[in-house]
């Protein structure tokens, strides 16, 4: 019997999601969660995505199989009292057999945040990233526009990225202030290379600052030389909002906790 979590948690604890020996993950600590659960199995748990040290999540997707038959509900309310503050279970939902979390989404979509403002802010302190400088936000949105649409992402992908092809289609860029001051830069795409949104970002960044302007950002693009990019963003501002499931009404069945579907959250 196998089961999809949709799971939310402060990355600043963990080095990343991915499970390592003698450091704390973020499924390391769910496999151990499931362990006292589930008959000592950690259901073999999977994760959509292998984010990095210090990147939070709102959506992470990540489903196991269970070896004790048990309600959405407790599963639920069963992992949430077992995990850490810094890791909540947001949703519980029997899937297929054969769903997989990886091959059956179609993309994600990633908040970066930014603090321009020249003063701390405590409040959003380790959930941003500090430029304190003013940015040319129009700027941004221009050059934004040249990376929507599939391309060859080789500039903007970290070195030892293990991906088979560089090319990724990005759906959409979107700038917004939110109410606490923070610049937020959505990024929606069917896939990302290593450290690729944060690269991005660092790239709009830049052209916020003058010193790169869309048509830098087009030649960079087309130059796939990391080298010529921005730098690469700290993890602490990037959340992964959502992953999105296509497919959804053929590999799920009618059992999940809670029983409204959780919706949408925003960073």
């Amino acid at each position: 019997m196998r089961w999809r979590l949709r799971v939310a948690y402060d990355g600043r604890p963990f080095h990343g999601w991915q499970d390592q020996p003698e450091v704390p993950t973020v499924q390391g600590t769910l496999r151990a969660a499931l362990r006292r659960m589930n008959a000592g199995s950690d259901g073999r748990l999977i994760g959509t995505s292998r984010t990095d040290a210090g990147v939070h999540a709102l959506g992470q997707m990540a489903v196991f199989d269970a070896a004790i038959d048990r309600p959405a509900k407790a599963w639920f309310h069963g992992l949430n009292q077992a995990l850490p503050d810094e890791i909540s279970v947001r949703e519980v939902v029997r899937v297929a057999d054969d769903f997989h979390p990886r091959r059956h989404t179609s993309g994600k979509t990633y908040h970066y945040h930014l603090w321009t403002h020249p003063w701390r802010n405590p409040l959003v302190l380790g959930r941003c990233a500090p430029v304190r400088v003013e940015l040319d936000t129009l700027a941004m949105r221009e050059a934004a526009g040249v990376l929507i649409g599939e391309h060859d992402f080789s500039a903007f992908r970290a070195a030892g990225c293990d991906a088979l092809s560089p090319v990724k289609t990005i759906d959409g860029i979107e700038l917004a202030w939110r109410e606490d001051g923070r610049l937020r830069i959505e990024v929606r795409g069917s896939g990302f290379l290593k450290y690729m949104v944060r690269i991005l970002v660092g790239t709009l960044v830049e052209v916020g600052r003058g010193r790169l302007s869309a048509a830098d950002v087009s030649a960079i693009l087309g130059g796939r030389d990391r080298r010529r990019a921005g730098p690469t963003m700290p993890p602490e501002g990037l959340v992964l909002v959502e992953v999105h499931l296509p497919t959804v009404g053929e590999l799920v069945t009618a059992e999940r906790w809670p029983v409204e579907a959780s919706g949408r959250l925003l960073p």
